[in-house]
């Protein structure tokens, strides 16, 4: 494996890990607000099941995506620190993120 495709691949995750947070941001919000529905279809109770589940998800999905962003933001600064240092992570490094 050359050095290119490393740092590609590297890439790759970087903006896989990106789209998962989206995700799991959008599931929180539907889910709960899935949720939400069906207690409002078994107790009568509509709209407000539906609101306060996606309210809910939503918190919940932003909490996600923000825990997911700090933490990112602190790998890409580590990255950055090394690559300034002169130590270029190795594989076994990138691997374990």
């Amino acid at each position: 494996m050359s050095a290119g495709d490393f740092n590609g691949e590297a890439e790759r995750r970087r903006l896989w890990k990106l789209a998962g947070m989206g995700l799991e941001f959008a599931g929180a919000a539907i889910g709960l607000g899935a949720l939400g529905w069906w207690i409002d279809g078994k107790l009568g109770s509509e709209p407000w099941g539906m609101l306060i589940g996606g309210c809910l998800g939503v918190t919940g999905g932003m909490y996600l995506l923000i825990k997911e962003a700090l933490q990112a933001q602190k790998e890409s600064i580590r990255r950055i620190e090394r690559k300034r240092a002169g130590k270029e992570p190795t594989q076994n490094e990138t691997d374990r993120k």
